[in-house]
């Protein structure tokens, strides 16, 4: 028994060691391949501290630190994460020569971080759209919730454009909304 707990413990200090070492830049997308935390499409398996998604190998770890009863069931919790899957390729070409660079994404948790109630994140990319250099409106693209347990989710419409009629030389085939919804089903 103590010898599982040993082995455990020099697992988990060998990859917080190792997660150190990667280096923080942003992507773009919520896939299954770096869908970290705990997805509504996650087959998860391990214990309240460490678990493994199956669908796609992500180590979540997190360790709590600090829990205070609240109202309503809204306890406040101060805890360590960690999710080795948060980081995708990139795919740069130059001259014929097609290179690919890991990228950790937006808000991942990829180094050990320290979360609060409040480490929640709202990501989007915005552009505005221009037509013969006249400014038709801006389009938000790939709105991205992060929870404070490092699970993302997607939300639609996407791209989601700020004014209600389309322009003639608007080719993202853009949708006007004022409610967006997750592509999970989570809300």
């Amino acid at each position: 028994m103590r010898t599982d707990l040993r082995v455990r413990f020099v697992i988990l200090v060998a990859i917080l060691y190792s997660t150190f070492l990667v280096s923080r830049v942003c992507s773009q997308s919520v896939t299954n391949s770096n869908n970290t935390g705990y997805p509504p499409n996650a087959v998860i398996q391990g214990t309240e501290i460490e678990s493994v998604q199956i669908t796609n190998g992500n180590l979540h770890i997190e360790i709590p630190i600090y829990t205070s009863k609240g109202r309503a069931g809204l306890d406040v919790t101060y805890k360590f994460v960690l999710d080795n899957k948060g980081w995708t390729f990139s795919t740069q070409c130059s001259q014929g020569v097609c290179t690919d660079h890991p990228n950790t994404d937006v808000n991942s948790n990829v180094v050990l971080t320290l979360r609060d109630p409040l480490s929640t994140h709202l990501n989007s990319k915005l552009t505005s759209l221009t037509c013969g250099g006249v400014y038709m409106y801006d389009l938000k693209s790939n709105v991205i919730f992060t929870e404070t347990n490092g699970t993302k989710h997607h939300f639609l419409p996407d791209p989601v454009r700020s004014a209600p009629t389309i322009a003639s030389c608007d080719g993202t085939f853009s949708t006007y909304a004022q409610t967006l919804y997750s592509d999970d089903g989570s809300g």
